[in-house]
């Protein structure tokens, strides 16, 4: 069965957005509540996830990216006050 053009971009949105934050089938698997094993068929073709699943396994996508856009920012800030620290008796303040 040839995917259609829907189905293509819904696996390669799945694949491209799972990697690009870098997290496994297992763990979004374990994050969305949806079975590895159809996360798997999902990105190889040979499944679809139904409404329900695919809204959990974005929820998950989101979640991640804002606890890296959060972790981001709180590096960044906590690089800028540390640049701007001094020391004293051996320890920045």
């Amino acid at each position: 069965m040839t995917p259609t053009v829907d189905e293509h971009a819904t696996r390669f949105n799945l694949r491209s957005n799972r990697a690009a934050l870098g997290l496994s089938q297992s763990k979004l698997a374990r994050e969305s509540g949806v079975p590895r094993f159809k996360i798997n068929t999902t990105e190889l073709g040979g499944a679809q996830l139904t409404h329900e699943q695919e809204t959990l396994v974005r929820a998950a996508l989101e979640r991640e990216a804002r606890r890296l856009a959060a972790a981001a920012s709180s590096f960044h800030t906590e690089s800028a006050r540390g640049s701007a620290a001094t020391m004293e008796n051996g320890a920045y303040v």
